[in-house]
């Protein structure tokens, strides 16, 4: 079998050295063969990484599913079963590599910006910076994670605020 295409084994650490790995940004990764979308990645820094690519709505995914050897080959083939499912049912695919910590509340994190990098303005600019965050951006993202925040909401905030005629600095 060529190298390029062997399966990966439950004994990683040999099956590494003969499994041809294609490179990408964040390293080399190495694709399993019996479980189309499963990758292996080892970072720059030598972390070892389990990711599961797919699409959704035609757009490539690549989840991470956790790092070796916390996580085993058997545990992420069975993450990559249950994820496929999913997909086949037309459902979207959870994944617990996010952590549910309340900090990451994009309310709690302007808390903490407006404490930590506002603190030293005149209080009539932390009363505009107050003002404006409650006005304009916790009634949209009030209770979402920042790392659900993406570019394209961020421009579609920004054009209802323009939209409504809220004066422009150029």
């Amino acid at each position: 079998m060529d190298a390029s295409r062997a399966p990966l084994t439950s004994r990683l650490d040999q099956s590494v050295s003969i499994v041809q790995f294609f490179p990408n940004h964040f390293g080399t990764a190495a694709a399993d063969l019996g479980y189309p979308g499963l990758a292996f990645r080892v970072g720059h820094g030598g972390a070892k990484t389990f990711l599961d690519y797919y699409r959704v709505n035609g757009k490539l995914t690549h989840p991470k599913l956790g790092r070796y050897p916390v996580m085993t080959l058997a545990a992420a083939r069975e993450s990559w079963r249950k994820t496929r499912e999913a997909l086949a049912k037309g459902e979207a695919p959870q994944h617990d590599s996010t952590p549910k910590t309340p900090a990451m509340l994009f309310e709690r994190v302007v808390e903490e910006w407006i404490k930590r990098d506002q603190s030293d303005n005149k209080a009539s600019s932390q009363y505009q910076v107050v003002r404006t965050v409650e006005r304009d951006l916790l009634p949209a993202w009030k209770g979402k994670r920042v790392d659900q925040i993406s570019k394209p909401n961020v421009i579609e905030l920004i054009d209802s605020i323009v939209d409504r005629g809220a004066p422009v600095d150029r």
